[in-house]
């Protein structure tokens, strides 16, 4: 880890640091900041995307975690990872990650379920759908539709898996496509 051009630690990260799965080759793996925490993610590629993420604290290079996913919000003292295997096993009304306290390393599974609107029949089931989830230091935003159209079920992703969502309209944006 480098600050202004000055080594603060570094360390050696080997491809059997993170799991392997048979007949399937490693991709690059993926360096990052994000907060107080630099990351490396390897994905796993196949039939199957498999990504984990190796966590330590910028400052010091002390390992914070290890967990499935990509990391794509902190706040709080948490962080979020993505997860997503097989996108034919994957169940598009669920927002799933992995939520690693930073104070102790605990990683716990999330998957927030979209239930259909009333009177709108059931969620439209796309591939397009997939990676519109978005994040911030509080909230996953997901992107669903049905027959009345486009919404957005928002989560705190700090909370219980149990939560119901907020449905907020859908606004299209520069941003999104």
């Amino acid at each position: 880890m480098r600050q202004a051009g000055r080594v603060l630690w570094s360390r050696a990260m080997r491809a059997e640091t993170f799991p392997a799965h048979e007949g399937i080759l490693h991709t690059a793996p993926l360096r990052g900041v994000l907060g107080r925490v630099a990351y490396v993610t390897s994905c796993t590629d196949g039939s199957r995307l498999y990504c984990f993420t190796a966590g330590f604290d910028k400052r010091s290079g002390h390992p914070l975690f290890t967990a499935n996913g990509t990391p794509v919000a902190i706040g709080a003292g948490q962080l979020i990872t993505n997860y997503w295997s097989d996108p034919a096993d994957m169940p598009f009304t669920v927002v799933q990650g992995t939520r690693i306290d930073l104070s102790t390393g605990k990683a716990s599974r999330v998957a927030f379920s979209i239930p259909p609107r009333p009177g709108c029949g059931s969620l439209n089931i796309s591939v397009g759908l997939i990676g519109r989830t978005t994040y911030d230091a509080r909230f996953a935003y997901a992107e669903q539709d049905d027959k009345c159209g486009a919404f957005v079920a928002r989560f705190d992703w700090h909370g219980p898996n149990s939560q119901q969502p907020v449905l907020l309209p859908y606004k299209k944006t520069p941003a999104t496509p």
